[in-house]
């Protein structure tokens, strides 16, 4: 496996990216992102990963499905469909997670 070590501008930080992030385009790996921080219960991460996401490629069903599911388990319901119905006009399947709220 090939790591690559890059350096942040601001603090010259150390990064350590793998061979298969760098391979993935950037929506990609902010979903991931933000799916791990979900099923950690890290909202608000969650959150600000999925905007970026959207800045990124506001055609992208995942992204709303994603941001369905954030508030869905905000208990947000009525803001879940809207993204839902969202993913849905850009063609996702979305029948389960409407009907479990």
């Amino acid at each position: 496996m090939l790591h690559l070590l890059v350096f942040c501008f601001a603090g010259l930080s150390p990064v350590t990216v793998n061979e298969t992030d760098v391979q993935k385009p950037a929506i990609e790996v902010t979903l991931e992102q933000a799916r791990e921080a979900m099923s950690e219960k890290r909202w608000a991460d969650a959150h600000g990963l999925l905007k970026d996401a959207k800045k990124q490629d506001k055609k992208n069903p995942e992204v709303y499905l994603l941001l369905g599911d954030l508030q869905a388990a905000l208990n947000k319901p009525s803001m879940a469909k809207s993204y839902y119905k969202k993913a849905q006009k850009l063609g996702a399947d979305v029948g389960e997670r409407v009907a479990a709220l």
